[in-house]
C-alpha cells in the first residue's frame, strides 16, 4: 500500500507541474485560472486539517503544503498586480506616443506667446521626471539580477526533482516520498517566483519606456515654449505677490505659535509647581508642557528661518529677471555667481540639519508608538515632524530656485575672454578699493586718493581755462588793461586752485586737522629750507596787489632792458630787445632799484646830442635841430622840444635836442634816436653847418728852426 501511495504521489506531482507549468513571460489569461486552482487547493487541504482521526505527521505535513500555497498566492497576487501594471503602462505609452507626434508635428494646442510660470512648471516636471529615470536606470540593473537568480534557483530545483524522479524509478523501494514532494513544492514555487520577476522585469521595462516618452514630450515642450516665452515684468510682479502673500501667511502661523509658546510656558511653571519637588522632572504633566515648550520654541525658530529666506527668495528672482532679460554687467554676474553658490551651500547645510531633525521626531514617534499613556506627546512630536517636513519642501524649492538662477547665470554666454576680462576686472576692483589707512576713522582707499588726484589734475586745468575766460572777458567789457587783466586771473586761478584742492581733500576724507602736525613742520621748513620760495611767492603776491610793474613794461634792472612778459608765482619773465627771455626772481624787484620806462604812459623823453664847428651860426643850428623833428612818426608832436646849447666843448659847440616819442620797446626808442640823427645829418649838410669832430692844436717850442725837407720819390 505504501508503493502505490508514493507511486500515486509522484504521479499527481507530475501532473501538477504539467498543469501548473512557470509561466515565463507572465501569461495573462492563465494566471487567473492558476489563482483559482490554488485557492481550491488551499480550501481542500482546509477540508482536510478539520477530519478527525487525523495523525499529527499529516497534520504538519498539510500546514506546511498549505503554508507553501498561501505564499505560491502571494507571488501570483504580485504577479497579477505587475501583469495590470505592465497593461496601464501599454496604454499610457500608446496615449505618449500620440501626444509626442502631435507635439512634434503641430506644437502645443495653446498659440504662443506662453506665461514664464507655466514653462517653470514644465521645467520643474523636467527635473522630477529625471530623478525618475535615474531612479529607474539604477533599480533596473538589480531586478536584472534578480530575476537570473530567481531563474538559476528554479533551474536548480527543477533539477533535484527530477533526480529524485529518476531516482526514485530506479529503486522504487526507496524512502523518498516526502522528500520528493518537498522538492515538487519548491519548484513550483521558484517557478512562480521567477515567472513573477519576469512580469516584474517587463513591467519596469514598460515603465521606463513611460519614463523616456515622458523626457522626450517634457524636453520637447520646453524646446517649443522658449523661444516664445519672456519673464516680463508683470511676471515678476505676480511672484512677487504671490511671496508677499506668502510672508503674510507665515506671520500669522508664527504669531500663532508665538502664543501657544506663552501658553505652554504658563502651563509648565504651573505644572512644576503642582508636581512634588522631588519628582517634578518624571511628572507627565511637567514633561508635556517642556516637551510643548520646545516644540514650540523649535516652530518658532522653524517659521522665522522660512522669513529669513524669502528675502533671499525676493533677492533672486530679481536676479533671474535681470539675468534673463540680459544682464551686461559682467563684474556684476561674477559677484552673482559667487553669492548664490555660497546661499546654496548654506541652504544645503540647512536641509542636512532638518533632515536629522525629522529623523530625529521619527525616532521619538516610534518609541512612544506603543506608548497609548503617552499620546499627547506623540502627537507633539508628530505636528514638529509635519512642520520640518513643510520647511523641508520649501526649501527645496528654494534650492531649486537658486540652482536656476546659477544655471542662468552660466549660461549667459560670455566667451572666455569676457570672463578673463571679468575676473580681471574683479581683481581690480578689489585693489581699487583696498584700504589704505584710517584717519578720524574714516578709510582712506585707493579709489579716493585716485579720484583725488583726478579731480585736484581737473581743478587745476579748469582754474587755468576759467581764469583765462574771466580775464579776456574783463579785458574786453570793462576795458581794462592787460596788466590788470593779468593780476585779477592769476588771483582767481589760485583761488580756485585752493578750492578744488579742498574739494579733493574733503573726497579722501581727510580732514584739515590732519595738516596740524603737517603745518608744524611745514613752519619749521619755511623758516629754512623754503623761505627763498616763499619770499619769491610773497613778493609776487605784492607784485600783483602793488603792481610796481606789471606785464608790458619796460623795465631796466640792473643791466637787463626789456618787456615785462609774465609775473608768476615765484619768478617773473622779462624778454629783452634781442627776444630772449630772462627769468628774474620776484624778491629781485622789490630788494633792488628797477627803472619802469613805462610804469603810467608809454611816453618817453629822449636826447640827442651834437657838436658843431667854432664858428657856426648857432640861431641856425637850433632851427635846423628844430626842423629835424619834422615828419617823424614815432616823434610826439603834441609834445614841445627843446634845444640846449649845453657847453662850449674843446672841439665843438655843443646842443642837446630834447623830445618825445611813444615807446613800448626798448627797439622803439633806438629806432627814433636813429632817424633823428639821419635827419640832422641831412640838413646841416644842406646849410653848410659843420659837424665838429675831435682836433688837437700841437705847439713846439724849440730854440732854432725845423729843417724841413720835400722830396718828390717819383
Amino acid at each position: 500500500m505504501r508503493r502505490l501511495y508514493l507511486v500515486a504521489f509522484f504521479l499527481l506531482s507530475t501532473l501538477l507541474q504539467a498543469q501548473d507549468p512557470a509561466p515565463e513571460t507572465g501569461s495573462g489569461p492563465a494566471l487567473p485560472v492558476l489563482q483559482e486552482k490554488l485557492q481550491r487547493e488551499i480550501a481542500a487541504i482546509d477540508k482536510r486539517l478539520v477530519e478527525p482521526d487525523l495523525a499529527e505527521s499529516a497534520i504538519r505535513e498539510l500546514r506546511s503544503t498549505r503554508a507553501s500555497l498561501e505564499r505560491l498566492a502571494l507571488i501570483y497576487e504580485r504577479h497579477a498586480v505587475a501583469e495590470q501594471l505592465a497593461g496601464d503602462l501599454a496604454v499610457t505609452i500608446e496615449t505618449a506616443k500620440t501626444r509626442l507626434d502631435q507635439l512634434q508635428n503641430h506644437g502645443l494646442n495653446e498659440p504662443p506667446p506662453y506665461e514664464f510660470m507655466k514653462l517653470e512648471q514644465v521645467r520643474d516636471s523636467l527635473k522630477i521626471e529625471r530623478t525618475k529615470w535615474d531612479a529607474l536606470a539604477s533599480t533596473s540593473q538589480v531586478t536584472t539580477d534578480s530575476l537570473a537568480a530567481a531563474k538559476a534557483e528554479a533551474d536548480a530545483a527543477e533539477s533535484t526533482m527530477f533526480k529524485a524522479r529518476e531516482k526514485l524509478a530506479a529503486n522504487p523501494g526507496a524512502p523518498a516520498g516526502k522528500s520528493l514532494r518537498g522538492l515538487a513544492q519548491d519548484a513550483r514555487l521558484k517557478n512562480a517566483i521567477a515567472a513573477g520577476l519576469v512580469a516584474e522585469a517587463r513591467a519596469e521595462g514598460l515603465a521606463r519606456e513611460n519614463q523616456r516618452l515622458q523626457l522626450v514630450i517634457l524636453e520637447q515642450t520646453v524646446h517649443v515654449m522658449e523661444p516664445h516665452c519672456r519673464f516680463a515684468r508683470k511676471d515678476l510682479d505676480l511672484i512677487l505677490v504671490s511671496v508677499e502673500h506668502e510672508d503674510a501667511q507665515l506671520r500669522t502661523e508664527l504669531h500663532q505659535i508665538r502664543s501657544e509658546l506663552e501658553h505652554a510656558d504658563r502651563q509648565w511653571i504651573r505644572a512644576r509647581e503642582a508636581a512634588d519637588p522631588q519628582a517634578a522632572d518624571d511628572d507627565i504633566s511637567t514633561v508635556y508642557w517642556r516637551l510643548a515648550r520646545q516644540t514650540h520654541q523649535q516652530a518658532s525658530g522653524c517659521l522665522t528661518a522660512r522669513l529669513e529666506r524669502l528675502v533671499v527668495v525676493r533677492e533672486l528672482w530679481q536676479r533671474r529677471y535681470t539675468t534673463l532679460r540680459g544682464l551686461k554687467n559682467h563684474e556684476q554676474a561674477a559677484e552673482w555667481t559667487t553669492a548664490v553658490r555660497a546661499q546654496l551651500e548654506r541652504w544645503e547645510r540647512d536641509r542636512a540639519l532638518r533632515q536629522a531633525r525629522i529623523a530625529e521626531a521619527q525616532a521619538a514617534l516610534n518609541q512612544l508608538a506603543d506608548k497609548p499613556a503617552l499620546r499627547n506627546q506623540s502627537r507633539l512630536w508628530r505636528q514638529w515632524s509635519e512642520l520640518q517636513q513643510q520647511d523641508m519642501q520649501s526649501l527645496a524649492s528654494q534650492i531649486r530656485l537658486a540652482e536656476k538662477l546659477k544655471a542662468e547665470l552660466n549660461a549667459r554666454g560670455d566667451s572666455k575672454i569676457m570672463r578673463v576680462l571679468a575676473k580681471s576686472w574683479s581683481i581690480v576692483g578689489k585693489g581699487w578699493n583696498l584700504e589704505l589707512t584710517k584717519i578720524d576713522n574714516k578709510p582712506i582707499t585707493v579709489s579716493k586718493v585716485v579720484m583725488g588726484i583726478v579731480l585736484l589734475v581737473l581743478g587745476v586745468i579748469a582754474a587755468r581755462i576759467t581764469s583765462r575766460q574771466a580775464s579776456k572777458r574783463l579785458l574786453k567789457r570793462l576795458a581794462i588793461n592787460a596788466s590788470a587783466a593779468h593780476a585779477i586771473q592769476t588771483v582767481i586761478f589760485y583761488v580756485l586752485l585752493a578750492t578744488f584742492t579742498l574739494l579733493a581733500l574733503q573726497m579722501v576724507n581727510v580732514p584739515l586737522t590732519a595738516f596740524t602736525i603737517l603745518g608744524g613742520a611745514l613752519a619749521i621748513g619755511l623758516g629754512f629750507g623754503s623761505q627763498n620760495i616763499m619770499n619769491n611767492f610773497i613778493s609776487g603776491l605784492i607784485l600783483l596787489i602793488e603792481r610796481p610793474i606789471k606785464i608790458g613794461d619796460l623795465v631796466e634792472v640792473d643791466d637787463l632792458n626789456g618787456i615785462v612778459a609774465g609775473i608768476g608765482a615765484r619768478s617773473t619773465l622779462v624778454r629783452s630787445g634781442n627776444n630772449i627771455d630772462v627769468v628774474v626772481p620776484n624778491s629781485h624787484f622789490l630788494e633792488n632799484s628797477v627803472v619802469n620806462w613805462t610804469r603810467t604812459n608809454r611816453k618817453v623823453r629822449v636826447c640827442v646830442n651834437v657838436g658843431v664847428a667854432y664858428g657856426s651860426p648857432v640861431e641856425q643850428v637850433r632851427e635846423l635841430l628844430l626842423k629835424s623833428l619834422d615828419n617823424q612818426k614815432r616823434v610826439l608832436s603834441r609834445e614841445p622840444a627843446t634845444v640846449l646849447f649845453t657847453d662850449f666843448g674843446d672841439n665843438a659847440l655843443a646842443f642837446r635836442l630834447l623830445f618825445w616819442v611813444n615807446v613800448r620797446t626798448q627797439l622803439d626808442q633806438w629806432q627814433a634816436e636813429s632817424d633823428i640823427r639821419f635827419a640832422i645829418d641831412r640838413l646841416f649838410a644842406e646849410a653848410d653847418v659843420v659837424i665838429a669832430f675831435p682836433q688837437q692844436d700841437v705847439h713846439l717850442d724849440v730854440s732854432a728852426a725845423i729843417p724841413v725837407h720835400i722830396t718828390n720819390e717819383s
